[in-house]
């Protein structure tokens, strides 16, 4: 049977993580917490972070959280690097994985994540249901359903931008006039029959401001129940180094 796995991300680790965090534990669920020191939100102190670290991955999401894809080759690289070592003074365990601000990089990012140390890189997508790839030696993992309910013109957007054509048949197949509840369940069918990863992501502060939070309880259930293998994002970088798949990142430059 072709693999099938599951796998969980979220962003900008906001003080409402912890509330995230019990949720995700009750279904024993994996998740990787990208976390960056600081920017316009609250961002969980030291200590949170370390308690977090106690039973769940953390990643990197850059210093100060910004458009990377906007940003200066020196600026960026100081983002890359030093947002590793602060998860790691702050844990005590190596950081494995990083996260761009809202997917935003460039190609040459790539060789800075790799020449860091992180094994994969979070991007961001809508409706990608494929594996990870390796890419100038590092795995990318793009994501499929994001925990808030865009509009139809959303998922045509993001599939052009990215050039992901197949992103959009599979929303029109699996989430079109579908709750988030529905598509996650259509999703996870179509990827335990088949293959491929389903990569749920979000924001914990978003999820409190749309009222989202028995969606989600209703989505991890889907979640715990499915016959895919559950793994946080760094276990899925290093499934991915060690497979066969390479192929470069078409249209990097995203945002």
């Amino acid at each position: 049977m072709p693999a099938a796995y599951l796998t969980t991300s979220w962003d900008d680790g906001h003080p409402l993580d912890g509330k995230l965090a019990e949720m995700l534990a009750r279904y024993d669920m994996p998740a990787t917490f990208y976390i960056p020191c600081r920017w316009a939100r609250p961002v969980l102190a030291p200590k949170a972070i370390r308690d977090l670290a106690s039973r769940f991955e953390i990643g990197a999401h850059t210093i100060s959280h910004p458009d990377l894809g906007r940003s200066t080759h020196a600026r960026a690289l100081s983002e890359i690097v030093d947002s590793k070592r602060y998860i790691e003074d702050i844990t005590g365990v190596s950081c494995n994985v990083f996260a761009p601000p809202r997917g935003s990089f460039r190609r040459s990012h790539l060789a800075m994540v790799r020449e860091a140390g992180y094994t994969g890189m979070r991007t961001v997508e809508l409706m990608n249901i494929g594996h990870p790839v390796r890419d100038s030696g590092v795995a990318i993992l793009p994501t499929t359903l994001q925990v808030y309910r865009h509009q139809p013109s959303i998922y045509v957007r993001n599939a052009a931008k990215r050039m992901r054509p197949a992103n959009l048949l599979t929303y029109l197949a699996h989430a079109h006039r579908r709750t988030l509840e529905g598509a996650t369940e259509s999703l996870i069918a179509r990827i335990a029959g088949n293959g491929g990863v389903f990569h749920l992501w979000g924001h914990s502060w978003e999820i409190e401001e749309r009222g989202l939070w028995p969606a989600l309880e209703t989505i991890l259930a889907s979640l715990r129940a499915s016959r895919c293998r559950l793994v946080s994002n760094g276990a899925l970088s290093r499934l991915i180094q060690n497979e066969h798949f390479a192929r470069p990142v078409q249209n990097p430059e995203l945002s």
